[in-house]
């Protein structure tokens, strides 16, 4: 495990499928990598925000390791590692992903920075999910 990459995450593709016969569509998710090591930080909501009484979406910076994965925007990270994390069986959808410009072989390009937002599931039809 890499020094302060202590979570390990289980990445959801969302994809839209092709519409049926009466014309509806049905999103789905499938599983594209298991135990991405990465890291989170939730971000604090501006205190105007607060005092005006906004709801606020709980965001987090998401650090994951390697940076040639593909992820994209609408994606899902399922916390699934260690036993014990506080955040063990939460979801995260991906907002933004931030990508270097640099070389794939250079070091300095091992990493994502992946905005999200925390959200919970009450239940899901969607093909894969338990």
């Amino acid at each position: 495990m890499t020094a302060g990459l202590r979570l390990q995450v289980r990445l959801h593709s969302i994809v839209q499928e092709a519409d049926d016969d009466v014309g509806g569509s049905i999103v789905s998710g499938t599983v594209s990598y298991d135990v991405i090591p990465a890291a989170v930080e939730y971000l604090k909501p501006s205190q105007l925000l607060l005092e005006q009484g906004v709801e606020l979406k709980r965001m987090a910076r998401v650090l994951v390791q390697p940076g040639s994965l593909t992820i994209l925007e609408r994606d899902e990270l399922e916390v699934v590692g260690p036993p014990g994390h506080e955040d063990l069986g939460r979801f995260f959808r991906v907002v933004s992903v931030g990508r270097t410009g640099l070389s794939p072989n250079d070091p300095r390009a091992r990493n994502l920075l992946l905005t999200c937002e925390r959200f919970e599931r009450t239940r899901d039809a969607r093909v894969g999910f338990q």
